[in-house]
């Protein structure tokens, strides 16, 4: 997903976006490694951008249910999740 800087008014721009079970398995088997955790189903990321001076403040949450097996008795369970973020965007300043 791409957000041009001019999308953005000033009362904000708002993203709300399904993540696939397929996104999100990539996503928890990142950089090589296994967390041992999987989507259950398809999760949700909303978030809202705003400009503040000449960067972007994106506040937002991910929620997605997971599964993993337990390590007791390897039964499948479920964890729910809902993961807030708050991330500022600044331009890159040239060295």
């Amino acid at each position: 997903m791409i957000i041009h800087l001019a999308q953005i008014r000033d009362d904000g721009y708002r993203v709300d976006e399904p993540l696939s079970r397929e996104t999100l398995d990539a996503l928890l088997k990142g950089d090589g490694y296994d967390t041992g955790f999987h989507a259950l189903d398809a999760g949700r990321f909303t978030a809202e951008l705003r400009r503040v001076g000449t960067g972007v403040l994106v506040k937002g949450e991910v929620e997605a249910r997971l599964g993993a097996p337990c390590r007791r008795c390897l039964a499948d369970v479920t964890l729910p999740l809902k993961v807030p973020f708050s991330v500022s965007l600044v331009k890159a300043q040239r060295v």
